[in-house]
């Protein structure tokens, strides 16, 4: 049932769409996951079509959207202490290893919040079409 509903529903997008389609897919799988342990992957279709049923495209990649931007801003929340924490740590005190972890925090940080900015603005693209 699940893949012939996303059969059908990807013919008709364009290709950027489709893969929206399909990542908003993977991500309200792994949103279920936890919640529902030890389902077959045909369970969790299912549960996952449930789920989606009824929808529109549009409003499933704007849920999936919204679902990741979430788990972005809370991994962010986590880490802003430890952030503030290690921008006051001078650099050039440190060992390599040391330096190049904090260089390395740093990025990835840099990353979660480019993240969230391009989820945003796709999300906003989605919605407002």
């Amino acid at each position: 049932m699940f893949s012939l509903w996303l059969g059908k529903q990807g013919s008709s997008l364009r290709p950027e769409d489709r893969n929206d389609l399909q990542d908003a897919i993977k991500h309200l799988k792994l949103a279920l996951m936890p919640s529902s342990p030890g389902l077959s992957s045909k369970q969790l279709a299912d549960l996952v079509y449930a789920q989606i049923s009824g929808r529109t495209v549009r409003e499933i990649v704007s849920v999936s959207l919204t679902l990741q931007h979430d788990r972005l801003a809370s991994e962010i929340a986590a880490l802003v202490d430890r952030e503030r924490r290690y921008a006051e740590i001078d650099p050039s005190r440190l060992g390599l290893d040391a330096a190049e972890f904090l260089e390395g925090f740093k990025e990835r940080m840099a990353k979660r919040r480019a993240e969230m900015e391009r989820l945003e603005a796709r999300r906003s693209q989605i919605v407002t079409r």
